[in-house]
């Protein structure tokens, strides 16, 4: 028997036997089979021992019974306890699923920052070009209209010295 089992075949096996002392000893200690860990299984506890009352007690299980009783009901706590490490390992491979969707869904978001940050960058390259492609566009316009300032202020100055000139007879 593994170690486990050991504490729920004992356990009902020692309620019994202190339901037995009480007996003898006139002490009414008379609770039923669901308040000693029977779960939802009293009608098949009842079966066994050749009764039908599902509010029955230990006590109302005649003497000579009372040990297959006790027997019959560990094997109804086991196949409850074997039923339920099958539920919890189907519960752990659920969880073993949701924690790899888990593990996905975190990669697929990892992907799609690196993806962001990717477009980002390359937005942010292109607009710096743009921004630097203006500027030097904008500097040469200034240069050359600044240039133009400069040859209209010569040819201005040029103009004006001109007309101060005597003019020559025709």
């Amino acid at each position: 028997m593994k170690e486990k089992e050991i504490g729920f075949v004992c356990e009902p096996l020692e309620l019994g036997l202190r339901q037995a002392q009480a007996d003898s000893n006139g002490e009414t200690d008379l609770r039923p089979l669901d308040k000693l860990g029977a779960g939802g299984a009293e009608g098949d506890m009842a079966s066994v021992a050749g009764l039908n009352n599902e509010e029955m007690s230990f006590k109302d299980v005649p003497f000579g019974k009372r040990m297959s009783f006790l027997a019959k009901h560990n094997v109804v706590l086991m196949g409850q306890v074997d039923k339920l490490e099958a539920a919890l390992r189907q519960a752990q491979g659920a969880l073993r699923q949701a924690q790899g969707a888990l593990r996905q869904a975190q990669g697929a978001l990892r992907q799609a920052q690196c993806d962001s940050v990717a477009v980002d960058v390359a937005w942010g390259k292109k607009y710096n070009a743009m921004v630097e492609q203006l500027t030097t566009s904008n500097n040469r316009k200034y240069r050359l209209l600044k240039e133009f300032v400069i040859e209209s202020k010569k040819w201005t100055v040029f103009l004006k010295w001109l007309e101060g000139q005597p003019k020559p007879a025709p």
